[in-house]
C-alpha cells in the first residue's frame, strides 16, 4: 500500500511539475509584444521573392516580439500601388517596409499627406537624397531611413570588357519613369562607358509589354544589351533573354538573379541581404526603441560578378575552358594589402 501512494504521489508531482511549465510557457509567449509590419513591394520577380524570404526570416529569428506580416504587390501597375499605399496608412501597422524606388516615393508623399509618423524602411533605393526621403545618410531624421542599393559601375563594366574586349555598343534599356535615381544611373553608366570608348545606346520602356518589340527594333549592331534594376526591364527578363538568344548579343544584367533564368552575365548585390539588413533595421526600431530617424542609411553587402556558361554560348561570348576554369576556382579575399 505505501508503495502505491508512493507511486501516486510522485506522479502527482509529476504533473504539478508540467502544468507549472505549460504555465511559465503560457507567461513568456504573454510577454512577446505583437508587432505588425506591412510590407510594399512593386512587382512580381525572383528579386522581390528573395527580399521579402530574407525579410520574414530575420524577424523569425526574434525572441522578443511576434512578427505579424503583411504583405502587398503593386505588380508593375502604379494605380494599385497607390490603392495599396492608401489602405496602408489607414491600417494599425506598426512599420512600413517598402522595395524600390519609386514605390518608397509614393509611401514617402503618402505619409507627409496623412501626416503620419509610422516608422518606414525603404529598401534597395539608389538615391534616397536625391528623392528627398532622408536629410543625409549618417542622420537621415524624420521617419524614413533607407537600405541603399548603389550598383558600382566601374567595377561593373570592367569585369564586361575583361571577360568581353570586343565589345563597343551597349544597348540600355530601362524605365525612366520609375524614378528610384534612374536617370543618374543612365548618366554614371554612360560615363564609365565613354571613359573605355564604348557606344551607348539609350532605349526607355514603360510597361513590360512593351520590352520586346521595342528592343527588337533596335538590338541590331549592338555587342551587350544591359538593364539596370527597375523593375519593368527585369520583370521583362524574359523577353529580353529570348531576343538576345536570336541574335547572339550578350545580355548584361544589374541583378544576380536573372542570370538563373538566362542572362549570360549578371552583376549585383544578393538580394535577400536587403531583406535581412532591412529586418534587423525593424528590429532596432521595434524592439530595442531606437528612432527611425537615428539610424544611418546601410548599404547590404558586396556586388559580385555571375556568369552563365551556356548562355554565354547562346549571346555571343565565347569563354574557353581555361577561362572558367580560373574564374571557378578564383577567390578574391578582400583586406589591406
Amino acid at each position: 500500500m505505501k508503495k502505491i501512494l508512493i507511486i501516486f504521489g510522485g506522479l502527482l508531482a509529476l504533473a504539478g511539475l508540467v502544468a507549472l511549465q505549460n504555465n511559465c510557457k503560457q507567461v513568456a509567449v504573454l510577454d512577446v509584444a505583437v508587432k505588425k509590419i506591412t510590407v510594399l513591394l512593386p512587382a512580381v520577380h525572383p528579386a522581390m521573392d528573395s527580399i521579402e524570404k530574407g525579410f520574414r526570416q530575420t524577424l523569425a529569428q526574434s525572441r522578443k516580439a511576434d512578427y505579424q506580416i503583411t504583405t502587398f504587390n503593386g505588380n508593375g501597375n502604379r494605380q494599385l500601388m497607390h490603392a495599396q499605399v492608401t489602405q496602408v496608412f489607414d491600417s494599425d501597422a506598426d512599420l512600413i517596409f517598402t522595395v524600390g524606388g519609386g514605390l518608397a516615393s509614393l509611401v514617402q508623399k503618402a505619409s507627409v499627406k496623412k501626416q503620419s509618423h509610422k516608422p518606414i524602411i525603404c529598401s534597395a533605393v539608389a538615391d534616397p537624397l536625391q528623392l528627398g526621403l532622408v536629410q543625409s545618410f549618417t542622420k537621415p531624421e524624420g521617419h524614413v531611413t533607407c537600405i541603399v542599393d548603389k550598383t558600382a559601375f566601374d567595377e561593373q563594366i570592367t569585369l564586361l570588357l575583361a571577360l568581353k574586349p570586343t565589345t563597343k555598343h551597349v544597348l540600355l534599356v530601362y524605365d525612366v519613369t520609375q524614378g528610384g535615381g534612374l536617370a543618374g544611373e543612365r548618366d554614371a553608366l554612360a560615363q564609365a562607358l565613354e571613359q573605355r570608348g564604348v557606344n551607348l545606346k539609350t532605349l526607355e520602356v514603360a510597361t513590360p509589354a512593351e520590352v520586346y518589340a521595342k528592343t527588337a527594333a533596335m538590338i541590331a549592331g549592338c555587342d551587350v544589351v544591359l538593364i539596370l534594376k527597375d523593375h519593368t526591364t527585369v520583370s521583362a527578363v524574359d523577353a529580353l533573354i529570348k531576343l538576345c538568344n536570336q541574335h547572339g548579343v550578350t545580355l548584361m544584367t544589374s541583378d544576380l538573379d536573372s542570370g538563373a533564368k538566362g542572362a549570360a552575365l549578371s552583376f549585383g548585390l544578393e538580394e535577400a541581404a536587403f531583406g535581412e539588413r532591412g529586418a534587423a533595421v525593424a528590429r532596432t526600431i521595434l524592439e530595442d526603441g531606437v528612432a527611425v530617424g537615428d539610424i544611418p542609411c546601410q548599404t547590404p553587402g558586396r556586388h559580385y560578378l555571375q556568369i552563365n556558361p551556356i548562355a554565354c554560348k547562346q549571346q555571343g561570348m565565347v569563354l574557353d575552358g581555361e577561362q572558367l576554369l580560373l574564374l571557378r576556382a578564383t577567390r578574391v579575399l578582400e583586406g589591406k594589402a
